[in-house]
């Protein structure tokens, strides 16, 4: 969508899954910080159809699918600001920077979340990096995921249960996963 592509520069295709697209770009409002864009998507029998919040009022399970992502961008905050002080864990979770998917949008623009950038994901680290890896740097992979998930389950105010969690979920940026 040109809204996203005349806001955002060097935008570079990440993944589809089958329910949007993900791309990494640069914010220039924000001092070029490297983000990602999540851009929400139906596929049709004539190919990829953005959603807007007029597509999404006619299927409920394309309204129900982009309420799940904005809840679970939502989630991803509450756990960067309410995990506890200097723990760990709640510096291992993706922020997400803008919500341009929630009901004050305008009705013809396309549904998107903007994150922070963490990296590539621990899928293709594992693929295409993981082999030069030391035992340590995997065992630092590892044990920075696992601070995520125990800030998650045990120490905010509201236990929380990942229910996506695989290594296409994760990232890693050479520091933190």
């Amino acid at each position: 969508p040109s809204e996203i592509t005349t806001r955002y520069t060097d935008m570079h295709w990440l993944r589809s899954g089958s329910f949007g697209e993900a791309w990494s770009a640069y914010d220039p409002s924000n001092g070029r910080s490297p983000v990602v864009i999540k851009i929400f998507y139906t596929t049709t029998a004539t190919g990829i159809r953005y959603l807007t919040r007029n597509l999404v009022a006619r299927s409920r399970s394309l309204r129900n699918a982009v309420q799940e992502a904005v809840t679970e961008c939502e989630l991803a905050n509450k756990i960067a600001t309410k995990g506890p002080d200097g723990d760990p864990g709640r510096n291992r979770v993706v922020k997400c920077l803008k919500n341009k998917a929630d009901r004050s949008r305008p009705a013809d623009h396309a549904l998107y979340l903007v994150l922070e950038h963490g990296g590539t994901s621990v899928e293709e680290w594992i693929k295409d990096e993981s082999y030069r890896a030391t035992v340590d740097e995997k065992r630092k992979v590892v044990g920075q995921l696992l601070q995520g998930l125990r800030t998650m389950g045990e120490l905010l105010p509201q236990k929380l249960v990942h229910h996506d969690l695989k290594p296409a979920n994760s990232v890693y940026d050479g520091t933190t996963a």
